[in-house]
């Protein structure tokens, strides 16, 4: 389906019904990421999901260029779009740390923050090899299926072992994700990167009720990161989920819905 908000035309999906979360997907992804998670979560949600700008088929203007705060305003329009008061909020990766952000930003509009997989408060060096040399091969004109093919050992890395030796499906269907993405948005992306920890000194703002989740092997977004997310907040909940590295939505959809509908229906 699509919308017009704002100077966005956003593609998204509205399923089930209960009480609603959005779902914030992470960069490079779009709303297709949640697909297994979905039919979990229908059961007791009304669910909305959608490509954020500069992915899947939202269409956006050339300017402004993405950045968290860009994300966050859209967020807030998309919410309010859909008459949503506070709903509860769900993110993996970049869309973690949008929707913490927006929780610091709009206090009263996130009635739960469910970060996955998510940067921590404080930037930190980690390996961005993989969006570099995507990049590089970018510059030089290659087609976004020759880039990831050249590039998907960084993405397999992210995996957890046992993803990648009893549910190879799922790599694929992350390969076929990252497909989707142009060279130019993608490179806009990973340019905004290093502000998707500023949301960090925003955290006492914070009101909602929070439960951080991150994968035991995610080598993106390691458990220290979401750890130090859970001691900046007193009262939040973190759960690791075992055998899971950084795709938690694709690796242990399953696992990572109850988690999310066990707090949503416990709070």
């Amino acid at each position: 389906m699509r919308k017009k908000i704002g100077d966005l035309d956003i593609n998204y999906e509205v399923d089930g019904s209960g009480p609603p979360i959005v779902l914030v997907h992470g960069g490079g992804a779009d709303l297709i990421c949640w697909e297994e998670m979905v039919p979990h979560l229908v059961r007791d949600f009304t669910v909305y999901r959608f490509d954020q700008r500069g992915f899947g088929e939202t269409q956006r203007p050339a300017k402004p260029v993405v950045s968290l705060a860009l994300w966050t305003q859209d967020l807030l329009n998309f919410i309010d779009a859909f008459g949503l008061e506070s709903p509860a909020l769900a993110g993996w990766s970049l869309g973690g740390s949008v929707i913490l952000n927006f929780a610091c930003e709009h206090p009263t509009r996130c009635g739960a923050a469910i970060p996955i997989g998510c940067p921590g408060p404080k930037k930190v060096v980690f390996d961005k090899s993989g969006f570099v040399k995507r990049q590089e091969l970018a510059d030089r004109g290659l087609s976004i299926e020759e880039i990831i093919d050249q590039t998907f050992d960084f993405t397999r890395a992210a995996f957890s072992q046992w993803s990648r030796d009893e549910n190879p499906g799922s790599l694929e269907k992350i390969r076929a994700m990252l497909c989707r993405n142009s060279a130019g948005d993608y490179a806009e992306m990973v340019a905004a990167f290093d502000q998707l920890s500023d949301f960090g000194e925003k955290l006492p703002r914070l009101r909602a009720r929070t439960l951080i989740l991150c994968g035991d092997e995610d080598g993106r977004t390691p458990p220290n990161l979401s750890e130090a997310i859970h001691e900046r907040l007193p009262g939040s909940q973190l759960a690791i989920i075992p055998d899971c590295g950084h795709y938690c939505p694709y690796e242990k959809p399953a696992e990572t819905s109850a988690l999310i509908r066990d707090f949503l229906k416990a709070s």
